[in-house]
């Protein structure tokens, strides 16, 4: 998926040669504000703030009392001045009560020399929410950008919905990624996103689980790898990593939400988590104070990733140096560098695994300098490459870098009309194979299934949650984190049977 993690959603855009930082650039992108800094073209065209965005959260609202073209758009320029070259990734969410229209979002550059446009379109098939996002670079310097979002085909008194609107000026020679924002809202000054769902496209045998949850038990003996009595690398000698398994969940973050309201928000939902898992784009965020007491005595499992180039370049040295200096000692933290890097590897071809590699050791050795005696280095890959022709080492820097392996398994991840749940040695043996022949723990940093066909109630979900949450920890996982997030499906748990069985699990995580 920038502030603080988040998971939403997110585009992998290659950055040109800005020098800013990633910057989150809307104002009231989420309308947690209201109207402020959003309007129509037409007094035809009413707009209203409701709680009609994404999963019940506020958002704008257009209602056309006439049949033409609807533009909703900035009450002013967003940008008021750019530097030419520097690269901009919009996304937003819009949808509309009767199928058949067509959004457009459209990017105007405003300039004395000529204007320019900018725009992506999208066909809305049904009444889901789609995303929109386009990506550009200013061509002139002096320049206005405004942002409008284009409704065609509309009919009178028809509904059309915007929500969780981003407007990023990119970092320089980084991938960044366009964060949108999570259900809940609640303002604060962050930009952040999350990762896609990845996970083995394959289609495993259909393997039953139970259709009721049962007791988890509360200390099986582990199976899988066994820490050492103490960790050491390039000098610094940590004590072995903690016993048991910390169950948790992905908090939803964006420009306008809190990390504390999205903790409360799960520890609504499944009791107080223990494991926390946070993304950060590009560069870790601070250690705030207010963040400093939210994460108090929770497992972090926390990543980030600036480009292999600007690592080694050293340009973040001190800034990566200060972010394992301040970061608590009261939590437990599985630190990653650019987690699921087989997408820019070997999908994209963005840089090389050698590259990758060397910028792993480069911050590792930052950190060994510090030498914390709570943070361990953590390689999250998809499950998809221990369930593939893929070899895992092709990612992994070496044994005296990483301190644990971590992966992102989901049940049917590219198959929404699976109608049954993965059974955990299915879906997990080859991770628990892997982390018993690299001596290296294993925890799951994202753990997600939609709710099947033919599971109305979710209580079959909520069967297998519970057998994976034994399996897990009956086979050492240090964490398991839940995916709650829209991102490129509907993986949370809303029904009841399913937020009982993660709470069970949440519940038995040693404190």
């Amino acid at each position: 998926m920038a502030g603080l993690l988040a998971t939403v959603g997110a585009v992998a855009v290659p950055v040109g040669n800005a020098s800013a930082a990633a910057v989150q650039r809307i104002v009231n992108g989420n309308f947690d504000k209201g109207k402020a800094g959003w309007t129509t073209k037409s007094s035809r065209h009413v707009l209203k703030v409701t709680h009609t965005g994404r999963n019940g959260s506020l958002g704008a609202q257009i209602k056309p009392k006439n049949t033409s073209t609807v533009v909703f758009k900035n009450a002013r320029s967003t940008i008021a001045s750019t530097k030419a070259g520097t690269s901009y990734a919009v996304a937003l969410y819009a949808r509309s009560s009767r199928p058949g229209v067509t959004v457009k979002a459209r990017i105007v550059e405003r300039n004395k020399a000529g204007n320019s446009t900018y725009k992506s379109s999208q066909k809305l098939r049904d009444t889901k929410w789609q995303k929109v996002t386009v990506n550009f670079s200013a061509k002139r310097s002096g320049s206005t950008l405004s942002i409008e979002v284009r409704f065609y085909h509309t009919k009178k008194n028809q509904m059309l919905y915007v929500d969780d609107v981003s407007f990023i000026e990119l970092a320089s020679n980084s991938v960044a990624e366009v964060p949108t924002a999570s259900p809940s809202a609640s303002a604060a000054p962050s930009a952040t996103v999350t990762s896609s769902p990845s996970a083995s496209p394959t289609t495993p045998s259909a393997t039953a689980t139970s259709a009721r949850p049962t007791a988890t038990s509360a200390s099986p003996t582990a199976t899988s790898a066994s820490p050492t009595a103490t960790i050491t690398s390039n000098g610094c000698t940590r004590p072995a990593l903690p016993k048991g398994t910390q169950f948790g969940s992905s908090v939803s973050m964006s420009s306008t939400i809190w990390l504390e309201d999205a903790l409360a928000d799960r520890d609504s939902r499944f009791g107080k988590i223990a494991a926390v898992r946070i993304w950060d784009e590009p560069m870790p965020f601070s250690w705030t104070a207010d963040r400093l007491r939210s994460l108090a005595g929770r497992t972090l499992i926390m990543s980030f990733r600036p480009a292999p180039a600007d690592v080694l370049s050293g340009k973040d040295d001190a800034a990566l140096r200060k972010w394992f200096e301040e970061a608590p000692a009261s939590a437990t933290i599985y630190w990653s560098y650019y987690h699921e890097p087989e997408t820019p590897i070997t999908e994209k071809k963005l840089f090389s695994a050698d590259l990758y590699k060397k910028a792993w050791k480069h911050i590792k050795a930052i950190a060994d300098s510090v030498c914390r005696q709570n943070m361990y280095s953590t390689l999250v890959l998809m499950n998809y490459t221990v369930n593939s022709s893929r070899d895992w080492k092709t990612y992994y820097p070496g044994d005296d870098v990483i301190d644990v392996l971590s992966f992102d398994p989901y049940n049917g991840v590219y198959d929404v009309n699976r109608d049954y749940y993965e059974s955990p040695s299915s879906m997990l043996g080859n991770i628990v194979k892997v982390s018993k022949e690299s001596g290296k723990p294993w925890g799951l940093a994202e753990l997600g299934s939609r709710k099947i066909p033919s599971d109305s109630t979710g209580s079959k979900r909520a069967a297998w949650l519970t057998d994976i949450a034994n399996y897990t920890r009956s086979n050492g996982a240090l964490f398991v984190s839940y995916f709650q997030s829209t991102r490129d499906g509907e993986w949370r748990l809303l029904d009841q049977p399913s937020m009982d069985a993660w709470r069970a699990a949440v519940n038995s995580s040693p404190r």
